[in-house]
C-alpha cells in the first residue's frame, strides 16, 4: 500500500480523489489530506509521495513537520506556479516533480483546448518500480468542471504508480 499526502485546498483534494477513484481501488493507494491541523496525526506514516498544491505560509513548525515527512518519502510533487521559497530541501534525497504553466516545470501546459490540454513532460519521470517514462508531449482529456492542475496531478500519479498503459 502506498500513502500519498496532499497539501492543498479542501476542494482540490476532493477533486483529485474523485479523479483517481478507480485507480485508488486498483493499486491500494491511500490519499491523505494534510493540513496544519491534521499533520501531527500522520507523523509516523511513511508517505511514498507528498504533493504540494498550495502556498505554505511562514509557519515554521508546519514547514518543519513537512520536511520530516519528506525525509522518508520517495517523491515530492510541487505546483511550480505557487510560491514555496520558505521550503528549503537541504539534505533530503527524493525525486522532485514540478507541474504547472511555468516553462521550467517537469510537466508544463503547452496548450488548452475546450476538451483537452496538451502537456509537455520535459524531464524523465522514474516510476515507483524504477521504469523510465520518456519525455514528450501528451494529450489529456479535459472538461470544464475539471481544474487543469488536478488533471496534471492525476497524470503524474498514474505515471508514477503505473496506473496507465
Amino acid at each position: 500500500m502506498h500513502f500519498i499526502g496532499i497539501i492543498s485546498e479542501d476542494k482540490e483534494y476532493k477533486n483529485i480523489v474523485k479523479e483517481l477513484e478507480e485507480s485508488i481501488k486498483q493499486k491500494s493507494l491511500n490519499i491523505i489530506y494534510l493540513s496544519e491541523q491534521t499533520l501531527d496525526n500522520y507523523q509516523n506514516i511513511k508517505f511514498s509521495s507528498i504533493i504540494i498544491c498550495k502556498e505554505i505560509k511562514n509557519k515554521e513548525s508546519f514547514i518543519e513537520k513537512i520536511k520530516k515527512l519528506l525525509q522518508n518519502s520517495k517523491y515530492l510533487i510541487i505546483n511550480s506556479d505557487i510560491n514555496l521559497k520558505n521550503l528549503t530541501l537541504e539534505n533530503i534525497s527524493l525525486k522532485i516533480i514540478t507541474f504547472g504553466f511555468n516553462t521550467k516545470a517537469t510537466l508544463t501546459v503547452t496548450s488548452v483546448q475546450e476538451e483537452e490540454i496538451l502537456i509537455d513532460m520535459q524531464r524523465e519521470i522514474i516510476t515507483i518500480t524504477g521504469k523510465k517514462i520518456e519525455t514528450g508531449e501528451r494529450k489529456i482529456n479535459f472538461t470544464k468542471q475539471t481544474q487543469i492542475y488536478d488533471k496534471m496531478i492525476e497524470f503524474i500519479i498514474k505515471k508514477i504508480y503505473e496506473l496507465q498503459k
